[in-house]
């Protein structure tokens, strides 16, 4: 894997584990019950230097909120999720990278969000995704 593969890497567990809220992410509110948040990144920008890199990234924060089963359960042959996602925050992410014992690790982090409306979204989340 290439130098900017392995950085691009670095980036997709962050926001699984965000996501998970796994590790660091722990201090999100927890998400609500059938709940979950999915992060989306794209449009990659990343520059080396030496053992130094930074990464600029666009992001989609989405909440995904599950259905319960109806009353006399789901209908026999029903496949996939039941329930609802919508997009709750876009930005970018400006992330400073240092390659440590071979390993590419964060030092800097900023989320650079960017407001939006969505018509009759229904209220705003309590928290981040």
């Amino acid at each position: 894997m290439g130098k900017r593969s392995r950085i691009q890497e670095v980036l997709a567990r962050y926001v699984r584990a965000t996501d998970a809220r796994d590790g660091a992410a722990n201090f999100m509110a927890p998400h609500p019950p059938l709940g979950s948040s999915h992060h989306v990144t794209a449009d990659h920008m990343i520059e080396v230097d030496g053992d130094t890199a930074r990464l600029n990234a666009q992001y989609v924060a989405f909440e995904v909120r599950g259905g319960a089963p109806p009353a006399g359960g789901w209908p026999a042959g029903a496949l996939g999720v039941q329930g609802t996602v919508r997009p709750i925050e876009v930005g970018y992410y400006d992330t400073e990278l240092r390659l440590v014992h071979g390993a590419w690790k964060i030092t800097r982090h900023v989320l650079q969000d960017l407001p939006f409306a969505l018509p009759d979204a229904g209220p705003a989340p309590s928290g981040r995704a």
